[in-house]
């Protein structure tokens, strides 16, 4: 016989326990303004992606679109991962954002600039997140 305590029961199902995982870790985060940013700058990317000799064809162009959309999917990894830099990666995606509009062909076949409009919610969420529990006064 031992004088060790019984095991404690767990919490629950292991599914339950990484969903509170998850959203308390989400919480302390940015969370949605960084997905906005980071889908801003998939879209910039990814979505003229043409063959790479029609690009080089293209010239500085295309690849400065193509940049602005890897600067804000950095960005949105950059918050997720540390959110302490919120405000520097809020003004970076919001510029990103901005000169990716007339970079990317004013859209491109996105209509009314939809892809800079992600960028631009998730970078404006991004300098205005404040941490839970504190607000500007």
């Amino acid at each position: 016989m031992t004088t060790d305590p019984p095991p404690r029961p767990t919490e629950g199902p292991a599914p339950g326990r990484a969903r509170r995982a998850f959203r308390r870790w989400r919480r302390t985060r940015p969370f949605w303004a960084a997905l906005w940013t980071g889908l801003g700058g998939f879209v910039i990317f990814f979505l003229p992606m043409a063959p790479l000799g029609k690009i080089l064809q293209v010239g500085v162009g295309g690849i400065a679109g193509m940049a602005g959309g890897v600067l804000l999917m950095a960005m949105a990894l950059l918050i997720l991962l540390m959110p302490g830099q919120r405000h520097t990666a809020g003004v970076i995606a919001v510029i990103a954002g901005v000169a990716s509009f007339p970079l990317s062909n004013l859209g491109g076949s996105c209509p009314y600039g939809v892809r800079t409009l992600g960028a631009l919610t998730g970078g404006v969420g991004l300098d205005g997140a404040s941490p839970r529990g504190r607000h500007r006064s």
